[in-house]
């Protein structure tokens, strides 16, 4: 387990630093050891972002034809991939059939929910939060998914804040939090004070939507130098990121990547 634990942090590192290649290399030879689905999973939609559709299918479903115990984790997986890869239609009805098997799955609800969110169904995605937070009040996971996704959507965002701050005072350190607390600061106008939370949240993660959702909160608050930094600096660390190059775009289209 070591040794697989070993390989699969180089291999995830080499993806980071943009070597998929490597990284490919790394997650096949993983493809039949204890960590065989996160394996399996990240060099599928390594093969999926290189167009190889049917042999990253193939990763997963020969998996789960000789592994049938495994199928559901590694459904899941499969669903969120293809909706990753514009295929979200395809993935709800993944997990959709999967409810059929296990209805009211906490897990495929919880899925069901960010993917219809994806596929622009707002309101459906809301109402499928709303009836799972029902069922568990105090769950941090779903109190900052709510949250976050009536911030993202400018819906009322007096309960968006609050669900978010009761999220951040059960899990304080969680920059995914954290980065919902300081956009759903700056959707209520106060982009100065969103700062502090996604310049913590982007410090934790490096995940380039958060530096995205920083840079925006640094421009709006008249930090335009500070913004074009850290953009520059995400975008070198994640040169495939759309997310970033459409900020860029937006925010200082002279200086697109």
């Amino acid at each position: 387990m070591g040794t697989d634990a070993s390989l699969l942090y180089l291999a995830d590192i080499a993806e980071l630093d943009g070597d998929t290649d490597t990284a490919l290399a790394g997650y096949r030879r993983l493809m039949n050891s204890s960590l065989a689905i996160a394996a399996r999973t990240r060099a599928a939609a390594i093969l999926l972002d290189k167009k190889q559709r049917g042999e990253a299918l193939a990763m997963l479903d020969d998996y789960i034809a000789e592994h049938p115990d495994r199928s559901f984790d590694l459904t899941v997986a499969k669903a969120n991939l293809l909706a990753d890869h514009g295929e979200i239609d395809l993935g709800l009805a993944l997990l959709a059939a999967a409810l059929d098997q296990h209805p009211q799955h906490p897990s495929l609800e919880y899925d069901r929910a960010v993917l219809l969110e994806k596929a622009g169904k707002v309101k459906d995605s809301v109402s499928a939060l709303e009836k799972l937070l029902t069922e568990r009040q105090d769950d941090p996971t779903l109190l900052n998914a709510l949250g976050y996704t009536l911030a993202d959507h400018g819906m009322d965002l007096t309960h968006a804040e609050g669900l978010i701050r009761k999220s951040l005072t059960i899990m304080p350190d969680n920059p995914a939090i954290l980065d919902s607390m300081g956009w759903v600061r700056f959707k209520r106008g106060d982009s100065k004070g969103a700062i502090e939370y996604l310049k913590r949240s982007y410090l934790l993660a490096h995940d380039p939507e958060i530096a995205a959702h920083w840079a925006e909160a640094l421009w709006k608050s008249g930090a335009q130098q500070e913004a074009r930094a850290v953009l520059a600096t995400a975008l070198a660390r994640h040169p495939d990121s759309d997310t970033l190059k459409k900020t860029i775009t937006r925010l200082a289209p002279k200086e697109k990547a």
